[in-house]
């Protein structure tokens, strides 16, 4: 049986040294699988990630496998360290829509530069005014600057 027409898996393989070039980061990770005796890899089965915010690149990458060398990859190489001393974490890569987003607002309804929340219960406590940002769907935070209950005092 051919190794094309095994199913290949794609492996988020993380440690690798985001100083490094491209062309350098692609080498030291076909020498880390070949010295692994896992495989010779092509350098397009290789995908570098670029940080979208910076431009730099992260210290993670994807490596395409067939099946069987990729669950070899992942038990030889996972927890291990490299040459340059960082420990790799090798895995089967998750789908992009199984990735949870990272929230970076400060609450739900404060916000991250302050915000109202009318939330009130019946003896008319909550919600209120943060200046210092915060809160969450109950308030508009605590702190110096916030304004509750006696928000007319100020």
């Amino acid at each position: 049986m051919s190794t094309d027409s095994i199913t290949k898996l794609y492996l988020y393989v993380k440690g690798v040294d985001a100083s490094q070039t491209n062309e350098m980061r692609v080498l030291i990770v076909q020498k880390i699988f070949q010295d692994a005796e896992i495989a010779e890899l092509a350098a397009d089965s290789i995908s570098l990630i670029i940080d979208k915010e910076y431009g730099g690149l992260k210290n993670f990458c994807f490596v395409s496998l067939p099946y069987p060398l990729a669950n070899k990859a992942i038990q030889l190489l996972n927890e291990s360290v490299t040459p340059e001393g960082y420990e790799l974490s090798v895995s089967i890569a998750k789908p992009k829509n199984t990735i949870k987003p990272f929230n970076r607002s400060g609450g739900n309804s404060g916000g991250g530069n302050g915000g109202y929340s009318g939330n009130r219960d019946r003896d008319n406590n909550g919600g209120g005014y943060s200046r210092n940002g915060g809160g969450n769907n109950n308030s508009g935070g605590n702190g110096n600057g916030s304004y509750g209950k006696y928000q007319d005092r100020y």
